[in-house]
């Protein structure tokens, strides 16, 4: 049989996204929250200002990013602090999927005939 860790949710409503990288767990849903399950640290949540429809995490687990906002933002974050660091405008339709290349960029697409390519440094 099959083992099964169970997470205390962070997350009050459904959970839209969930992302996994270098033993971190992050979580996105209705209620407005990302959800932030570290390794080796307590999980914490940082809250949206609009649902949260997509999350990712980088291949090292040192930043992650979210949709943000109904203005269609991305919201770039430093996992271990819980920092927001860059905030990503370009869509105008609520991106829905976002998925990390490398450390230093990730690619988003939503609702629109998009696909974004982002550099963070």
């Amino acid at each position: 049989m099959a083992k099964c860790k169970k997470y205390k949710p962070l997350n009050l409503d459904k959970v839209y996204q969930v992302d996994y990288q270098n033993g971190v767990v992050i979580t996105g849903g209705q209620d407005r929250r990302v959800g932030i399950y570290p390794k080796t640290a307590k999980p914490y949540y940082l809250k949206s200002d609009f649902l949260v429809y997509s999350v990712a995490l980088s291949p090292s687990s040192s930043f992650g990013v979210y949709a943000s906002s109904d203005s269609s933002l991305l919201q770039l974050f430093d996992v271990k602090s819980g920092k927001k660091l860059n905030i990503f405008k370009g869509h105008y339709a609520i991106p829905t999927a976002i998925k990390f290349y490398d450390e230093n960029g990730f690619f988003s697409a939503g609702y629109e005939n998009k696909i974004f390519y982002w550099k963070i440094k």
